[in-house]
């Protein structure tokens, strides 16, 4: 493959995918340059980032953004072997309810430009990622029959859903087409209004996914409902709702980030079997 086509197609890829995989998939090529069996440049590729001390979490994203790919190419995407990553050893912060409170307080208030006013909603109510809160177009919002069309980003299912009026008043009128990276920096937008501390790194719009996941299952919703509400792709679903009910780290209205340590020796160590244990029952 020339060189042209394939800037064109991480150009391409980037339009799909947003700004931030396609840059990772660039880096990749001008740093090991173009293989079309490329696993073992992407070996390298990887070994280089661990030594420049790169997070293993971000490593394993370069992973899984350049398979995605080669993917897309039509190509066999390159595998690297022995690579595993456990979710469980990543970063995964969620905001706390009184941080979401402000943040919608502000909103509420007419604090908030509209637009991204509407991005809280979106987030806040249905756990939207940032590449679907940019896809969104005027069509998907149906007031008529109070309904909102979600383009579920990651391999899930598009769905409507039904769009509570208290949401839709404050969902603009007009959704121009906004970029992933225009939606990210939105987050920071509202940061900055609601907070004078500064925002802590990798805290965005999926820290309130997460949160959203986290205070349904204190709810008491069933772990099937909150998966299928939050439009997960089927297979390994479950387990993304174990993950995200359970945050390592909480960030709270003070902008400090808590680190969440669950001890050993209790029940919420293994909360997620002791939930289903199919035979602790019968002892009682």
């Amino acid at each position: 493959m020339a060189r042209v086509t394939v800037d064109e197609a991480i150009g391409r890829y980037g339009d799909e995918a947003g700004p931030k995989r396609a840059a990772i998939v660039r880096r990749f090529v001008e740093e090991q340059g173009w293989h079309e069996s490329a696993s073992r440049a992407l070996a390298a590729h990887m070994r280089d980032l661990e030594g420049r001390g790169m997070k293993p979490g971000t490593v394993d994203q370069v992973y899984r953004t350049v398979r995605a790919f080669y993917r897309r190419l039509g190509l066999q995407p390159p595998r690297v072997s022995g690579h595993h990553y456990d979710p469980m050893d990543s970063s995964r912060p969620a905001l706390d309810q009184g941080l979401i409170r402000q943040m919608i307080a502000a909103a509420t208030a007419g604090r908030i430009v509209p637009q991204h006013a509407g991005y809280l909603v979106l987030s806040t109510v249905y756990g939207m990622r940032a590449t679907e809160m940019a896809s969104v177009r005027g069509a998907d919002v149906d007031l008529s029959r109070e309904r909102f069309h979600v383009r579920t980003a990651k391999g899930g299912r598009e769905r409507w859903m039904w769009l509570p009026p208290q949401a839709a008043a404050y969902l603009p009128g007009h959704w121009p087409i906004a970029s992933e990276s225009h939606v990210e920096a939105s987050f920071g937008r509202i940061w900055d209004i609601v907070l004078e501390a500064d925002r802590p790194r990798g805290v965005a719009w999926h820290s309130v996914r997460r949160a959203l996941v986290r205070d349904l299952r204190e709810q008491g919703v069933d772990a099937t409902d909150v998966e299928r509400f939050l439009r997960w792709a089927s297979g390994g679903s479950r387990r993304m709702v174990q993950l995200y009910e359970r945050p390592n780290e909480i960030v709270s209205a003070t902008g400090e980030r808590e680190t969440v340590t669950i001890p050993e020796g209790t029940r919420e160590a293994d909360a997620a079997v002791w939930d289903r244990h199919p035979y602790l029952h019968l002892f009682a």
